[in-house]
């Protein structure tokens, strides 16, 4: 059997290395994270953008209304 030739070595090197693995991937998922942070607040900007695009196009459109009215060119 190979488990009479574990030695504490052996383990404390085994967990070194799980250790440092799990380090590498923490680093990995705080870059992701931050990724997705400058992602979202992109995404805000373009939603942002869209809603006051909309709200000139609704003030347009009251604005093109009324000029259609005063002119009597409504159907």
């Amino acid at each position: 059997m190979m488990a009479h030739n574990v030695t504490n070595e052996l383990l404390l090197e085994t967990l070194k290395a799980i250790q440092s693995t799990l380090a590498e991937h923490g680093q990995h998922f705080v870059k992701i994270e931050n990724e997705l942070k400058a992602v979202k607040h992109h995404i805000q900007g373009l939603v942002q953008s869209d809603l006051n695009k909309d709200g000139e196009l609704a003030a347009l459109s009251l604005r093109i209304a009324r000029i259609e009215r005063r002119l009597e060119l409504t159907d």
